[in-house]
């Protein structure tokens, strides 16, 4: 019963983590809509701060896929706002302190590689996705399904549990539906200023 109490908090923890984080994404891309907001992104950021960091303490497969990302982001210089900042900063050393003191290193290093690498390869394509003529291809780009489909992989190679594949899978579904709910409102809310 405990297995699957913890399956289900991780999933909805990732789930709660995408949804956060794709806010705080907005936030930067669309400064005037969140202007008023401002101080509910503090608070939205500290909440994701203290649940990432949970999950980091006592799970090391969400401490290697917070490393990997997150590096994978820092160095394609996609840590472009404060929030996502002092995400990076609080999070960052309790994951590696995770892995390389609690955990024993050489445990999730294979991982934490492949991880690192595809996150890095997804950003680079990403940033390249305007310039593919190819309709569908530029929709799969821009969607970063590199990272996804090894994320898929790794539970068959014995270098990453299901739960966690589908706790990431939820995280990313969760980052995308926040997205077009965002465009959507913000297109019904043009068109009616300009009928």
């Amino acid at each position: 019963m405990s297995l699957v109490l913890f399956a289900l908090a991780l999933i909805v923890s990732y789930v709660l983590l995408g949804a956060g984080i794709k806010l705080l994404d907005l936030a930067t891309d669309f400064p005037v809509q969140f202007q008023s907001r401002h101080t509910s992104l503090w608070v939205v950021t500290c909440g994701l701060v203290i649940l990432v960091n949970i999950w980091v303490f006592f799970d090391l497969y969400t401490a290697i896929l917070v490393i990997g990302i997150i590096l994978g982001l820092i160095v394609t210089r996609k840590v472009d706002s404060s929030f996502f900042l002092l995400l990076t900063i609080t999070t960052l050393p309790l994951s590696f302190f995770r892995l390389l003191v609690m955990s024993g290193f050489l445990m999730g290093f294979p991982t934490l590689i492949i991880i690192l690498v595809a996150s890095i390869m997804d950003e680079l394509l990403h940033s390249k996705a305007s310039q593919i003529a190819h309709s569908t291809l530029r929709w799969a780009i821009v969607h970063r399904p590199l990272l996804k489909i090894i994320v898929l992989i790794l539970p068959f190679l014995g270098l990453l549990t299901l739960v966690h594949t589908v706790a990431f899978w939820g995280f990313d579904i969760a980052y995308d539906l926040i997205s077009y709910r965002f465009r959507a409102n913000s297109s019904s809310t043009r068109s009616e200023s300009t009928a």
